[in-house]
């Protein structure tokens, strides 16, 4: 689908410089092929296209307004689309700032240093519950007969995620569950 938008958005494109451009809506072979070179001199590499043959539109493009496609971008352009994910999700458990803490910066402070310990309590108790997952994971890629490379790309993210909550264990000893 964003083949044919970037398709048809390059066709209108030179549909419209072609149309808007004094020097290329004349006729006539010499006036073509000149054109043709101003074109193609401003094109990276050598070389120089002859006896090209414009297209003379003699009326607009008509667009067939019955095709679904068409009929289903306008929808969604006027309505949304029902299937896009919401830009902004914001957590259940985050809690606003109340007005003191938005008037003082040490309050505030405290605000963003307790919303940063909730998030890192949620990934520790996250990894403690999908590291056994992984590991199993893994185990049963080896038992399958999946390649070295690839169990190696698992072995290599459940490692980090084992060193990210270790630090933070370390560094906040009041997550530990």
């Amino acid at each position: 689908m964003v083949k044919w938008l970037l398709l048809l958005a390059g066709i209108s494109t030179v549909l419209v410089v072609y149309l808007s451009d004094p020097d290329l809506s004349t006729s006539g072979a010499d006036h073509n092929a000149q054109s043709v070179n101003r074109a193609s001199s401003m094109l990276p590499g050598p070389g120089v296209v002859h006896n090209v043959v414009k297209p003379v539109l003699t009326k607009p493009l008509e667009v067939d307004q019955s095709r679904s496609a068409l009929l289903s971008m306008r929808w969604a352009h006027e309505h949304g689309d029902a299937r896009t994910p919401p830009l902004r999700r914001v957590p259940e458990t985050t809690e606003p700032p109340t007005a003191a803490e938005l008037a003082d910066p040490k309050a505030y402070a405290n605000y963003e240093q307790r919303q940063t310990l909730k998030t890192y309590a949620s990934f520790v108790k996250a990894a403690s519950t999908e590291i056994p997952k992984i590991q199993g994971e893994i185990q049963q890629g080896r038992d399958q007969g999946i390649p070295p490379d690839q169990l190696a790309v698992g072995e290599e993210k459940l490692k980090r995620i084992q060193q990210m909550r270790d630090t933070l264990l370390a560094q906040y000893p009041q997550l530990n569950p």
